[in-house]
């Protein structure tokens, strides 16, 4: 992979956590188990661009609605955009 040879070519960054247990897994050959690698950063993160958020519930008072009916924007936006990631957060705005 491209961050192998990033580290491969500079000894003085340490490879991530997993990487580094992976890779004794492997040489020790402790579980059968097939792991799979995952390039995070395919894109650098100067080139990606702002992420767009769209959040239904800002149409309506929570004061006003029934839980109930959040429920059922959720589910049914859940439903349309399934193939998106979902991305859940603590509510916070910072």
């Amino acid at each position: 992979s491209s961050l192998g040879q990033l580290y491969a070519a500079k000894p003085s960054y340490v490879r991530p956590f997993h990487a580094r247990v992976r890779s004794l897994i492997q040489t020790f050959n402790i579980c059968e188990v097939p792991t799979q690698s995952i390039d995070h950063l395919l894109i650098p993160p100067w080139i990606i661009s702002p992420y767009q958020f769209y959040s239904l519930f800002k149409l309506y008072s929570k004061s006003n609605v029934a839980s109930i009916i959040y429920q059922q924007i959720f589910n049914s936006h859940r439903h349309q955009y399934f193939e998106y990631v979902p991305v859940y957060t603590d509510g916070s705005k910072s």
